[in-house]
């Protein structure tokens, strides 16, 4: 299995996929911050004095990660310290996504998601915890494997 998680595609793919995902989710959030603010007050997990904190400074957290996911450094040293900073924050962006939905799940909220617009056409279901846990695998990846690129590159 770790044969598998350290090629090259595996890592770069995953890359790629969480830096287009959080990319994509970070531009509706930072146009429109207060309908962020409220999905994220919606499931009732943080203090209200930090709600409007979060939907400020998380959408801006994304977009950096998934740049730097996407264009990030090499994995050549010390620059490849940089695409592991980012690959840490995001698997621990995505357990914190974990943990509020299945608290919101557990607790039977019929919430919008407020993920990727803040629309209202993303009502939460478990469908929505195993894409957030198979992301945050995808981040643990390249966290662990990202500095085997430079051994596997020609």
């Amino acid at each position: 299995m770790r044969r598998v998680l350290s090629n090259l595609f595996v890592v770069l793919g995953c890359r790629f996929v969480l830096a287009v995902l959080f990319m994509w989710a970070a531009v509706p959030k930072i146009m429109d911050p207060n309908a962020f603010a409220t999905a994220i007050d919606n499931y009732h997990f943080l203090p209200h004095v930090l709600v409007n904190l979060w939907g400020i400074v998380l959408p801006w957290v994304e977009l950096t990660v998934g740049v730097i996911l996407l264009l990030g450094p090499a994995s050549d040293p010390p620059y490849d310290s940089v695409t592991e900073a980012a690959a840490l924050v995001s698997a621990l962006m995505y357990l914190s996504f974990v943990i509020a939905l299945a608290a919101a799940l557990a607790r039977g909220l019929d919430i919008d998601c407020g993920c990727f617009n803040q629309g209202g056409n993303g009502v939460i279901n478990w469908t929505y915890l195993v894409r957030d846990s198979s992301l945050l695998a995808a981040s643990l990846v390249v966290f662990a494997f990202h500095r085997r690129l430079a051994k596997t590159s020609p």
